[in-house]
C-alpha cells in the first residue's frame, strides 16, 4: 500500500491532533529515551498507563521498524 498525499494540520486548534501528538510522544519517550528518567518520562508512562498500551515490536513487511500498540 502507498500513500497518495500527506497533509500536516496544525494541532492549534484540533484536540484530536494534539491528543494524537501526546500519545505519539509517550510511544517514542518510552521506546526511545535512553538518558536520565525525569519528569516527561513520568508523563509518558502516565499516559500509557491511563490507555493501557500495550507496546511490542514486530516484523510487517516492507517496513524497516513497527511498534505495535493494543489498545
Amino acid at each position: 500500500m502507498a500513500l497518495g498525499t500527506l497533509e500536516s494540520v496544525s494541532s492549534r486548534k484540533s484536540p484530536m491532533v494534539q491528543l494524537a501528538d501526546l500519545i505519539a510522544g509517550a510511544i517514542n519517550r518510552r521506546l526511545n529515551h535512553t538518558g536520565d528518567k525525569n519528569y516527561k518520562d513520568e508523563m509518558a508512562d502516565r499516559v500509557i498507563h491511563a490507555l493501557d498500551l500495550q507496546l511490542g515490536e514486530d516484523e510487517v513487511d516492507g517496513i524497516d521498524v513497527t511498534t505495535l500498540f493494543k489498545i
